[in-house]
């Protein structure tokens, strides 16, 4: 039987060759044309690739967007300059479904041996990581790699030291490239100077400054920029909170955002079962903070100011944040700092009550993984036949492409 091991070469190993194997195939199988029918989704094509293609790849490395620097997607957008477009989004694709597996193997891995002593256990908890629910909106594209990158960073920063100079160098790579790839890196800041206040480690020096600097460049492009909702309110309330945790993270994390969707339509009394869900959730979480390991305790409180952050400063104001199809990526470091507490509470030194609580709500998440399995597949745009048309524009013409997610985006590219 295969079980997870170290791999000090690459920093992030945990699978043996047969387990890399089936995670892929896992990620694949969620959604196939990610892969089979590669296109751009979204920002991936109408903001970094297009950025990279008409104003070049070192000026795109440089810009900002929507307020952050993104250095993990305008390096991969670079980088898929390098092959004929109708391979780019393959390349992009590939990525960040690379950037999914390498996380898992880190979650099974040795290094997290500390937090998570049984091999199995981890090994249990990386397949959670590749199944779960209410995470369809950042499965196998570029734009929202960076929540994954996010975690993983996190992972790095509560894990065990690693043993060779090339594991400690993937260790940096890491966490500088998620400190100047979206806001994550404030949370992240916050989890490194706890970690290092409790251990003071000197392997944390490094990542505290990489995190620092990151974090002031980010808050310094944000301030410059100004948060901008238009003319939408916020329109925050305590209902709304609890309806929207509630909702998104401890009902969908169990029964996925198809199973939250059908309640919503077909229960009545649905928007009390989110307040008791927000109630019982929020118990878990209060508990796995207090009696938790250190690890889980960081994990969780990550999750809370990952969470504080997407509703402080939405894209969109709270109402609209509340219905099962709504913005799942906010979401996906709380489902996972769930479902962890969720094992943890199943520890035989807990109360029988509180056991048997977790395994009845552990109970519910195959039919989360069952419903929300296969993502919604992407409209097929004949993105190879535009880049043939772009091929045999004349030089200088712009040609317009269309994107998922339903052909809403668009990619302009200029005839080079």
């Amino acid at each position: 039987m295969y079980t997870a091991r170290i791999d000090e070469r690459i920093g992030i190993g945990g699978f043996r060759a047969p387990l890399w194997i089936a995670a892929l195939a896992l990620l694949v199988s969620r959604r196939p044309d990610a892969i089979a029918k590669a296109q751009f989704w979204a920002e991936d094509g109408s903001v970094f690739f297009a950025d990279a293609w008409n104003r070049g790849a070192l000026q795109s490395l440089a810009l900002s967007y929507a307020g952050s620097f993104h250095a993990l997607q305008r390096g991969v957008a670079a980088l898929a300059l390098l092959v004929p477009l109708r391979f780019a989004p393959l390349l992009c694709n590939a990525i960040a479904l690379g950037i999914q597996l390498g996380t898992a193997s880190f979650l099974a891995s040795g290094r997290l041996a500390q937090a998570v002593p049984q091999p199995r256990v981890r090994l249990g908890l990386a397949f959670l990581y590749l199944a779960l629910p209410n995470t369809s909106e950042i499965h196998g594209n570029l734009t929202n790699s960076q929540w994954h990158l996010m975690l993983l960073a996190c992972l790095v920063l509560l894990a065990g030291p690693a043993r060779s100079r090339r594991a400690r160098g993937a260790d940096l790579g890491i966490v500088g490239l998620a400190a100047f790839t979206g806001p994550f890196c404030v949370p992240l800041l916050a989890v490194a100077a706890l970690r290092f206040g409790m251990t003071r480690a000197a392997r944390l020096r490094a990542p505290l400054l990489l995190l620092g600097a990151g974090a002031a460049a980010q808050v310094a492009l944000l301030l410059g920029r100004g948060i901008d909702r238009g003319e939408m309110p916020l329109a925050a309330t305590p209902r709304l909170l609890a309806e929207i945790v509630g909702g998104h993270v401890f009902v969908a994390g169990l029964v996925g955002r198809q199973g939250l969707a059908w309640l919503e339509a077909h229960a009545g009394g649905v928007a009390l079962l989110l307040w008791i869900a927000f109630a019982l959730g929020g118990a878990l979480f209060a508990f796995a903070l207090l009696r938790g390991p250190v690890e889980l305790r960081l994990l969780a409180f990550f999750a809370a100011l990952v969470g504080a952050m997407a509703l402080a400063v939405p894209t969109a104001s709270w109402p609209l944040l509340r219905p099962a199809n709504a913005a799942n990526r906010y979401w996906f470091a709380a489902l996972l700092a769930f479902q962890a507490s969720l094992v943890f509470a199943l520890g035989p030194r807990h109360p029988r009550a509180l056991r048997l609580a977790a395994a009845s709500a552990l109970l519910l998440l195959p039919i989360g993984i069952a419903l929300d399995w296969q993502h919604p597949r992407y409209r097929d745009l004949r993105f190879r036949w535009h880049a043939r048309r772009l091929e045999r524009a004349p030089a200088g013409a712009e040609v317009a492409i269309p994107l998922n997610p339903g052909g809403a985006w668009v990619m302009r590219l200029h005839k080079r």
